[in-house]
């Protein structure tokens, strides 16, 4: 298991932004995924949602809200979601850990018309 601080400065860095920031109350786009998908990468390592929330200094239904819409993001084929999921794998890779595969789809996500 990849400690909580490797993964926490990983996230951070794919996305340029300041650990402090990350963790602060600002809805900056990228300050948000930064989150997002530090809570979704915790969950899939084991931790609990309890623990996400906390290492993203927010409760546990933050936490949990905020992998799902993550993992919406990848499903959807989001350009900032995408390109830091591939970041993170490449760096994995090189590191010889598990790299997760995700199924990237290219349609219409948010048309709730149909």
């Amino acid at each position: 298991m990849i400690s909580e601080e490797d993964l926490i400065i990983r996230v951070c860095r794919i996305f340029g932004v300041l650990r402090a920031a990350a963790f602060s109350k600002s809805r900056r786009r990228e300050l948000v995924m930064t989150r997002q998908m530090l809570c979704y990468v915790l969950r899939r390592e084991g931790y609990t949602w309890r623990r996400c929330g906390e290492l993203v200094h927010r409760d546990h239904a933050t936490a949990l809200s905020g992998a799902r819409t993550f993992r919406e993001h990848l499903r959807c084929g989001d350009r900032l979601a995408t390109t830091a999921w591939r970041e993170f794998n490449l760096k994995n890779k090189e590191d010889k850990a598990k790299s997760w595969g995700v199924e990237f789809e290219n349609k219409a996500c948010y048309d709730y018309s149909n």
